[in-house]
C-alpha cells in the first residue's frame, strides 16, 4: 500500500491541478529507499518506488505548472518505533548510534527526529518559497544516508 496508496492519492490531486494549471505535491517515501534494511524487502522497495514515481510526476507535470517532490524521512519519533522490537530503548539506542547486524550506522545528529521537523520540511516544499524546486528527494534524517 505504500506505492499503491501514494499512486492513487496523486491521481486524485492532479486532476484538480491540471484544471488550475498550478500546484504542489509532496510525496512521503523513507530512508530505507536508499537504505537497504534486512527483513524489510517490500517496505524499502515500496518507498524507493515512491521516489522514482515523485520523480516522473515531476517531469511530467512541469509543463502544466505542478510541482512534484519528495520528503525522505530518517527514524523519526512517533508511533512506528513501538514496532522495532522491544525494549523499545535498546531498539532506538541501536538505530541512533549504529548496530552493524540492524542499523548501518546510525545518526550523526544522534537524535531521532521530531515530526514537526519533518511537516517543516513539507510545509516548505507546498510553499511558494520553493517555487523552483521540482524532482527533488529531500532526505530529513540527521545525517543517516551520508554515512
Amino acid at each position: 500500500m505504500d506505492l499503491f496508496g501514494t499512486f492513487l492519492s496523486c491521481r486524485i490531486a492532479v486532476a484538480t491541478m491540471l484544471e488550475r494549471r498550478d500546484g504542489s505535491i509532496v510525496t512521503i517515501g523513507s530512508t530505507s529507499a536508499t537504505l537497504p534494511r534486512i527483513g524489510q524487502a517490500a517496505y524499502c522497495t515500496a518507498k524507493a518506488g515512491v521516489a522514482a514515481f515523485t520523480k516522473v510526476l515531476a517531469l511530467e507535470l512541469a509543463e502544466s505548472g505542478i510541482r512534484a517532490n519528495c520528503v525522505n524521512p530518517g527514524s523519526t519519533a512517533t508511533g512506528m518505533v513501538d514496532l522495532w522490537s522491544s525494549p523499545i530503548e535498546s531498539s532506538v539506542q541501536d538505530r541512533i548510534h549504529g548496530n552493524p547486524e540492524r542499523f548501518r550506522a546510525g545518526v550523526p545528529l544522534r537524535r531521532l527526529a521530531r515530526p514537526e521537523e519533518i511537516a517543516d520540511s513539507v510545509v516548505f516544499l507546498l510553499s511558494p518559497r520553493s517555487s523552483y524546486i521540482t524532482g527533488h528527494v529531500l532526505a530529513v534524517d540527521g545525517g543517516e544516508t551520508i554515512i
